[in-house]
């Protein structure tokens, strides 16, 4: 089937377009540094996979976009609640997906202190 594979440093991931969906590659600066993150929109189901996130981006740095033929869609990042992945994770893929839940955890934790709705130290271990 058709679909799109983005390829960034050492990664790549598919995505397979095998129904209505929205795929988006965001590039975003927020205080000084640059994040991408490869998500979508599937319509019919209404979920938002996130197949790839990456922070701190350099200057020389390829997002590499192919339209392309593709079997399947990689596993997303951070499934969701109804998503059931046809194959188990590896620990690297673990890792990756808790990664980004603690970098978009502390995004929001950020914007919160910003807002003074949240106060005082918080270091987590």
């Amino acid at each position: 089937m058709k679909g799109f594979e983005v390829r960034f440093r050492e990664k790549t991931v598919r995505i397979a377009i095998n129904e209505s969906m929205v795929m988006s590659v965001i590039v975003q600066k927020i205080r000084g540094k640059i994040d991408m993150c490869v998500n979508g929109w599937l319509m019919d189901t209404d979920t938002h996979p996130v197949w790839m996130f990456a922070d701190d981006l350099k200057q020389g740095d390829e997002i590499i976009i192919e339209r392309k033929e593709t079997a399947e869609s990689s596993p997303p990042l951070l499934p969701p609640s109804d998503y059931v992945p046809n194959r188990s994770l590896s620990p690297e893929e673990i890792r990756e997906m808790w990664q980004y839940k603690l970098c978009y955890f502390r995004k929001i934790e950020n914007i919160l202190r910003k807002e003074g709705l949240i106060t005082g130290d918080t270091n987590y271990k």
